[in-house]
């Protein structure tokens, strides 16, 4: 089950895409992590560290031998090391929005038109305890400004938290239905860096589709 909340708990939404062309026109991003993303679960947790998803595995729980935990922490700790996720999220974000738009992306904020703002307030992947489902979360709030006018176009926050499933990381053995926080663990390190990709990748299309969505709602 998806729960997805737009504009709720005190989060504003502003929606003027349809009084702007933004055809050959420039767009920057600014992608910003609040919060630690996480892979956490009521019998071990993996915490960030300096970066998005670097992470140490902690035992919490007599249900996991810590010698399982403490091979589960090296494969997660390299996988970390061969993945970027703040990069990735930074630059499907940038393209999919100036497809959307019809804008053309450039990477210097000070050389844009528009600028989408993006806050991360919470990412990771959450379940309840070792043998649970285990789901992806985000929480995170958009805006869209004129720049050069110094106007706010548009704004949208959501959460969301869907059910880790193929549908999310592709075909895998150890995913038959849902990803079980067991199954995360022993995943191997390509296995789980190849994850967090995927992981990542799902995340920003969820947040460009919704400026897509507005989009086409406000030119109807």
């Amino acid at each position: 089950m998806t729960v997805v909340i737009f504009a709720g708990a005190g989060c504003r939404s502003t929606n003027r895409l349809a009084e702007y062309n933004f055809s050959e026109r420039t767009l920057a991003v600014n992608t910003v992590f609040r919060g630690m993303p996480e892979v956490e679960t009521g019998d071990f947790y993996f915490i960030d560290g300096e970066r998005p998803l670097r992470s140490v595995l902690k035992l919490g729980s007599s249900l996991v031998k810590r010698a399982e935990a403490e091979k589960a922490q090296q494969r997660m700790d390299s996988a970390m090391q061969l993945v970027d996720v703040s990069e990735i999220l930074y630059d499907r974000i940038l393209h999919q929005s100036a497809i959307y738009l019809n804008a053309e992306p450039v990477g210097t904020i000070g050389q844009s038109d528009y600028l989408l703002d993006v806050n991360i307030r919470e990412y990771g992947i959450d379940a309840k305890s070792w043998d649970a489902n285990a789901f992806f979360k985000i929480k995170a709030h958009a805006q869209l400004v004129d720049r050069r006018a110094g106007r706010l176009i548009w704004e949208t926050g959501f959460e969301e938290r869907e059910p880790i499933s193929p549908a999310i990381l592709g075909p895998h053995p150890a995913i038959r239905n849902v990803l079980s926080a067991n199954a995360l663990a022993n995943l191997s390190v390509d296995e789980l860096a190849a994850a967090l990709e995927q992981l990542a990748d799902y995340a920003a299309d969820r947040i460009t589709r919704r400026l897509q969505h507005d989009l086409y709602e406000s030119r109807d």
